[in-house]
Parts: C-alpha cells; structure tokens; sequence
C-alpha cells in the first residue's frame, strides 16, 4: 500500500539509501534526483512537491513497483 501524502515515512524514505538501491532502475533514477532537489531547497514547499512526485509514480506504476514499498517504507 502506498502511504499517504501526510506519512511522516516519506521523509524518512529520500534518505533511506539501502532500501532504494535495492529498487528498479527507474525508481532509483527518480529518488537521485529527487535528493538533490532536495539539496538544494530544503523548503518544505519543496519537500511536499517531492513527496507528490513520487506518490503519483507509485500510484501510476504500481503494478511494477508494488515489491519496492515495503523496501522503502518497511
């Protein structure tokens, strides 16, 4: 299941390296860019933009990505 956009483990999920190196390619690709747009504005404006961009992609692709929330989100 994928969290909710209020889920304090969104947070915790840009930094959880482990469990997303463990994920597919396209995942991976989205968290890295993800983290440095988070780098360099660490509003929380953006941060809520982020934690949208990637609940969408989950939602958009969960077939695929289904095995990879409990890796991230544990």
């Amino acid at each position: 299941m994928i969290p909710s956009l209020q889920d304090p483990r969104w947070k915790r999920a840009f930094s959880n390296v482990p469990a997303i190196q463990k994920c597919s390619l396209s995942t991976r690709m989205l968290f890295a860019r993800i983290k440095v747009r988070l780098q360099l504005d660490t509003s929380d404006a953006t941060l809520q933009r982020a934690i949208s961009e990637v609940h969408d992609y989950f939602e958009k692709n969960y077939g695929a990505v289904k095995n990879e929330l409990p890796l991230i989100f544990g």
